[in-house]
């Protein structure tokens, strides 16, 4: 309402060059409130059901439906043994679906806000009794360290620890790997409940990869 007081102010003033600037301004921040109410509906409309199953379906609705809201190419993957149906996989911590969900949901948000990115990669694995969710772009990255420092912390990094502490209430760590120019990596670990799966079972290698081009729904049970 204050900007339409001013473009009228300056119509009445024959000022028609800066009241189409005006305008202009008003068409992009009314596109960006349109995509903010988007995804705050998407968020709300996404909760998990319990148990991995739940998270894994809700994180491939929403990763899915980010790439048709964003245009951002984004791909689901799963792995581990856990997950492709020859283990059966470890619990979920209280509440851990809300709060994994939660984490995805927040990082691509900053990656839609600020990354400038091409290709997303969001991917849930198991490894022994500890599940991981990892959220990859390929966008313009930025200084971890920033993070820190209050006056440099902006919407971004306000996401970025209350990402953490909701990874952390449950026991778990949440790392951050990103440079200026070489994208951005988020990886969550929370322990789960032990169902006699092996200690000695490695990370997947596509854990600590940032993705180079589009990859499909990877779907191993």
């Amino acid at each position: 309402l204050v900007r339409v007081d001013t473009i009228e102010s300056l119509v009445d003033r024959g000022r028609s060059t800066e009241a189409l600037a005006e305008l202009r301004g008003m068409r992009s921040s009314g596109e960006v409130a349109n995509a903010e109410v988007r995804e705050a509906i998407a968020g709300l409309r996404t909760n998990p059901a319990p148990g991995i199953g739940g998270l894994i379906d809700a994180l491939r609705v929403y990763t899915e439906d980010f790439g048709a809201r964003t245009g951002i190419v984004a791909s689901f993957n799963i792995d581990g043994p856990a997950l492709d149906g020859t283990t059966a996989p470890p619990e979920l911590p209280d509440g851990g679906e809300l709060h994994l969900l939660r984490v995805a949901q927040e990082a691509l948000t900053n990656i839609r806000k600020h990354a400038r990115a091409q290709r997303v990669s969001v991917t849930i694995a198991s490894q022994g009794t500890d599940w991981h969710v990892r959220i990859a772009d390929d966008g313009c990255g930025f200084d971890p360290a920033g993070a820190s420092i209050p006056e440099q912390s902006g919407r971004r990094h306000f996401g970025l620890m209350m990402m953490r502490e909701r990874i952390e209430a449950m026991g778990g760590k949440l790392s951050i790997s990103s440079r200026p120019g070489e994208g951005t990596v988020i990886a969550a670990s929370v322990p789960g409940v032990d169902n006699g799966v092996p200690d000695e079972l490695e990370v997947p290698t596509a854990l600590s990869e940032v993705p180079s081009r589009p990859t499909s729904v990877e779907r191993r049970r």
